[in-house]
């Protein structure tokens, strides 16, 4: 059976981000000949439903939720497609949050695609349990191309990317909730913060969610003398803001901060580009320099950068790919998770597509770096047509069309003599 319709199931108002890759995925469709619409989920579910009904798509396609996750906007009989990208479900009309490897309600897609290794969201048995398979970003090479006769300024440095608040600047009320407590010893939200960033040293790069939940529940067992399970935690707060504020942000506030050091370790020029809360910290404030809004205003910052700089726990994160495809050099560390069989090394080789870093010897590698202006220029011409011929958007939209047929196929009844 062809694929010609697909309905795009995304919230329109809530997270630009996924909008955005909605958008891009959408044109990309359309120009491998498949129509697409871009459906509400920020709408009611009754709805949603209603127009999917309407519309009567080939399939649906769903970022960070599964079919069971939402049960009253997806019709029966129609195939769904989720793609998993973070830790917690995509809120919908005021729900409260909840943590996808605990859901009861998660799966029930047809086919389920994950940005990273499934485990690191803590996916265990769910694996075993429909079809799962890795899908990267992809760029637009209207927007991400290269422009060689840009030369990148040399020694200059770039972050781009969020950070979260510090500590001080997050509300007060929220941080003082109680996370746990035994003989008039208590646990707060903010004592649990100040405990990963400063003595478990949580990182992206370096824990997966059901790692930093072990530390969360270890901590409370030493601190009250009580004795919890991370399974425990989990099942008693995975819809609780605080818990997503703990395992999905704080992770992130030492391996930003570590990344800026060592650029201006290596005396780097350091300039700095995300939302705003990067204000809040002071030593990091005059490298700020605004969020950039528009696709191409980041690429022309990627194309005059010379040291691009990428920590995380994957390499094919879309930073990455959006600065490789507009001929940016760029550095990136993936801690610990160095997976050969679906993440960068398995696409781009290190040397002629971008250069590895640890961040123990972050400031070493890139004072190595300065004053390789030729070598690095190759190395983003290299990668920015490994890009083009390999990982735009049409290409994700190929994999996708590819591997929804396949999963028909699977699912049709054999037609073979019994």
């Amino acid at each position: 059976m062809s694929i010609n319709k697909i309905a795009l199931l995304v919230n329109f108002s809530r997270n630009s981000y996924l909008f955005n890759i909605m958008r891009a995925l959408s044109q990309a469709f359309l120009d491998e000949g498949v129509e697409t619409q871009l459906v509400d989920a920020g709408k009611e579910p009754e709805e949603v439903k209603a127009l999917l009904e309407e519309l009567k798509p080939d399939f649906i396609f769903e970022i960070n939720r599964t079919r069971g996750q939402t049960p009253d906007a997806i019709p029966e009989g129609m195939t769904h497609v989720a793609w998993i990208q973070d830790g917690w479900r995509e809120p919908k009309h005021g729900e409260l949050p909840q943590l996808h490897y605990s859901d009861a309600n998660f799966g029930g897609s047809e086919l389920i695609y994950t940005l990273v290794d499934p485990a690191y969201f803590g996916f265990s048995y769910h694996v075993a349990q429909g079809v799962w398979g890795r899908l990267h970003t992809g760029i637009d090479p209207r927007v991400h191309h290269a422009k060689p006769e840009i030369p990148a300024v040399p020694n200059s440095a770039a972050i781009c990317g969020y950070i979260p608040l510090p500590l001080h600047a997050l509300n007060t009320e929220f941080m003082q909730h109680v996370m746990a407590w035994n003989k008039g010893r208590q646990v707060r939200a903010d004592y649990m913060a100040n405990f990963l960033l400063n003595k478990a040293k949580a990182s992206i790069c370096q824990h997966t969610f059901p790692q930093i939940h072990q530390m969360i529940a270890d901590e409370i067992c030493r601190y009250l003398d009580i004795q919890i399970t991370a399974q425990d935690l989990v099942t008693s707060m995975d819809q609780i803001t605080y818990l997503q504020l703990l395992d999905t942000e704080m992770p992130r506030v030492n391996d930003r901060l570590a990344l800026a050091n060592a650029t201006l370790g290596a005396e780097l020029s350091l300039q700095i580009y995300g939302p705003d809360f990067w204000r809040y910290w002071p030593t990091y404030l005059p490298y700020y320099q605004g969020n950039l809004r528009w696709a191409k205003e980041l690429a022309d910052v990627y194309r005059r950068t010379q040291f691009n700089v990428h920590n995380g726990c994957f390499g094919m994160h879309s930073r990455v790919l959006e600065c490789m495809g507009s001929g940016g050099s760029i550095f990136v560390c993936t801690g610990r998770f160095d997976d050969p069989e679906y993440d960068i090394r398995r696409h781009f080789t290190p040397g002629e597509h971008y250069v590895p870093f640890d961040m123990e010897t972050a400031v070493e590698t890139f004072s190595e770096w300065r004053g390789r202006d030729a070598a690095l220029h190759e190395i983003a011409m290299n990668a920015a047509e490994q890009t083009r011929q390999h990982h735009t958007w049409r290409h994700r939209a190929r994999e996708i069309l590819a591997d929804v047929a396949a999963v028909r196929q699977m699912a049709a009844p054999s037609l073979e003599p019994a």
